[in-house]
């Protein structure tokens, strides 16, 4: 079990999570979109568990297409009841932001409905659950923190006014969940925030859907293929494999790096596998938003690529929980990576993941150490279902769910 994991949800007895006190609850979830996370996962639990009453609020993230609206469902007994989509986004962020707090306050008021629980993910949304707490109709907001680093904006007073509400959530929520205890710690560091003060603070990693994923035969497996999936950022990394290829080659002349996904530095990558003149032996297959379609396609592959520039790489990375790590790992696939992340040398430990250096030759030697030895890329895999089995979303949820409303 990681360490992290102070609150562990196995320590719960199976019947004492059978008999979840949380049933008949009322439940609002507030969240940005953009591919599927921890609030999707969540909005997923409550549907399969079919609570009393849950109101789903959902806007587009900034940087995505401005085709997306805000919109909303509000769903009684696991049944769809009513769902509104918002019109146009504004081409201002600050506009936006506006839009969304209003628009998180309107329907929630609009159902109707006094909610057990608000769960505000990110600070913005967590305000307007706070707001909806001081008018009484929520009994309890939780702040649900998905990701946490110094520079959130460019923009110096921007930054400083992110941090304030972010500290202003802490101080009145219920509780925080944080992806890793380095983000309490983040806040004690940089902010001042003192844990003996700030007590609430809670970690909830990122889960899997453990027993509903599809899992591809180890005689099927695609053995010379690595995949990456994720935001295409700088930081992601995914230019070290892209000029490790040479390298890879030279030893596995029949690998193939499969890219799933989008964002700003797809361009400068295609262009870069071009100049190396690699583009024959990369797949770069966009964004696929069907979790499903995803998956079929991850399963395939040998081993996932999580190769984080640690040349650039500021907090982000080091206070989250990556969730293509958590996503390559339920599919058995072993991760090499680098030790940016909380969890790398616990995987590492744990024999289902390999730490490199952010260098060409080293990622080179760790793809080719464990793709030309089957035997060792097969207990590799083992040790990745093994391992992962700890995070299923229905043990995550059932326990911090459990305690959130055991007092209400």
């Amino acid at each position: 079990m990681n360490l992290e994991l102070k609150n562990d949800p196995q320590q719960a007895s199976p019947v004492v999570r059978a008999q979840a006190l949380y049933y008949g609850a009322r439940v609002v979830v507030a969240t940005h979109y953009l591919t599927y996370g921890p609030s999707q996962a969540l909005r997923e639990y409550l549907l399969q568990e079919k609570n009393r009453a849950l109101l789903f609020l959902a806007h587009p993230l900034a940087g995505s297409n401005q085709e997306d609206r805000s919109y909303f469902e509000l769903i009684e007994n696991g049944l769809i009841k009513t769902k509104k989509t918002a019109g146009p986004r504004s081409q201002s962020f600050f506009v936006n932001c506006c839009s969304e707090l209003f628009l998180n306050i309107k329907w929630s008021i609009a159902s109707r409905q006094r909610y057990d629980l608000f769960v505000g993910v990110d600070n913005w949304n967590c305000l307007a659950g706070l707001f909806l707490k001081n008018l009484g109709l929520v009994k309890k907001v939780v702040y649900y923190v998905i990701d946490y680093f110094p520079t959130r904006f460019d923009n110096k007073l921007l930054n400083w006014f992110y941090f304030q509400v972010d500290k202003f959530c802490v101080r009145w929520a219920d509780e925080t969940w944080n992806l890793s205890v380095n983000m309490a710690n983040a806040r004690e560091r940089d902010h001042q925030m003192s844990q003996l003060k700030y007590n609430r603070q809670k970690v909830v990693p990122i889960g899997v859907w453990f027993d509903k994923i599809t899992r591809q035969d180890f005689s099927q497996v695609k053995k010379r293929q690595a995949v990456f999936v994720g935001h295409l950022l700088e930081m992601m990394g995914v230019q070290l494999a892209i000029r490790a290829i040479p390298l890879i080659i030279k030893k596995i002349p029949d690998f193939h790096f499969l890219v799933i996904g989008g964002g700003e530095y797809e361009t400068t990558l295609k262009n870069l596998a071009k100049e190396m003149a690699v583009e024959n032996y990369i797949t770069f297959t966009g964004w696929i938003k069907d979790r499903q379609a995803r998956d079929r396609l991850m399963a395939d592959s040998a081993v996932g690529i999580a190769v984080f520039n640690t040349d650039i790489l500021d907090e982000k990375v080091k206070n989250a929980d990556p969730a293509k790590i958590k996503d390559y790992l339920a599919l058995g696939l072993p991760v090499i990576l680098t030790d940016a992340p909380a969890n790398a040398y616990d995987l590492q430990n744990n024999n289902c993941g390999i730490i490199v250096k952010y260098q060409e030759a080293s990622l080179a030697n760790a793809l080719a150490g464990l793709l030309l030895d089957e035997q060792k890329l097969a207990q590799y895999r083992a040790n990745a279902l093994r391992y992962i089995k700890q995070y299923n979303w229905p043990d995550l949820f059932d326990f911090n769910l459990k305690r959130v409303l055991n007092t209400l």
